[in-house]
C-alpha cells in the first residue's frame, strides 16, 4: 500500500466527527482485518495469524510510522 493512500485514508479518519477518530478507525479496521483473515483458506489464515502474533508483523508495520502523530500535527499548523 502506498504512503499516499495511507495518508488519504488518515485524512478521512481525521475528518470524521467523533471524540476519538483514531480509536474508532482502529476498531473498524480491526473488525475488517478479522473478517478478511477469516475468509482465507485455513493454512493461509493460520500463517497470517502466526506472522502477526508470533512474528511481530503488526508491530513492525506500526513501527514504520514512529512519528505519524507528530507529522500530522505539523501539517495542521503549517
Amino acid at each position: 500500500m502506498s504512503t499516499q493512500l495511507i495518508e488519504r485514508l488518515m485524512d478521512v479518519v481525521e475528518a470524521v466527527e467523533h471524540p476519538a477518530p483514531d480509536e474508532n478507525f482502529v476498531r473498524s479496521a480491526f473488525a475488517l482485518l478479522a473478517l478478511a483473515i477469516s475468509r482465507l483458506p485455513r493454512p493461509e489464515r493460520e500463517a497470517t495469524l502466526r506472522a502477526m502474533e508470533d512474528g511481530g508483523a503488526l508491530r513492525r508495520a506500526v513501527e514504520l510510522y514512529p512519528d505519524a502523530r507528530a507529522h500530522r500535527a505539523q501539517q495542521v499548523f503549517h
